[in-house]
């Protein structure tokens, strides 16, 4: 129940300053109350990592791959584009969890 009430504390002015959306901060809460604390910071340790590297991949993979139809503005619409950080948070949840098993 700490843990849940944590991720809450913790993700909520995220959240209020649009920078987490309302199921990422959801999604951290349940992995707070199924697995605890410790559990839960390093899930968003490891999401955070592995968003941080989806974003890399997708702004690469956008400047590399011609568009289809020209755009106007170049970085600037790359970086107003979205990210799909419940991916990269629900891949480090996994991790978390493989490692906790593997006992490392």
């Amino acid at each position: 129940m700490v843990a849940t009430g944590a991720a809450f504390f913790l993700c909520y002015p995220m959240y209020a300053l649009g920078w987490m959306k309302a199921g990422d901060v959801k999604l951290l809460m349940a992995v707070g109350a199924l697995r605890g604390t410790s559990f839960l910071l390093a899930a968003g340790l490891y999401g955070s990592l592995l968003g941080g590297l989806l974003a890399i991949v997708l702004i690469v993979s956008r400047r590399l791959i011609p568009p289809e139809q020209p755009q106007r503005g170049g970085v600037r619409t790359v970086l107003k584009s979205s990210i799909p950080y419940g991916v990269a948070l629900g891949a480090g949840g996994l991790v978390a969890l493989l490692l906790d098993v593997a006992g490392a």
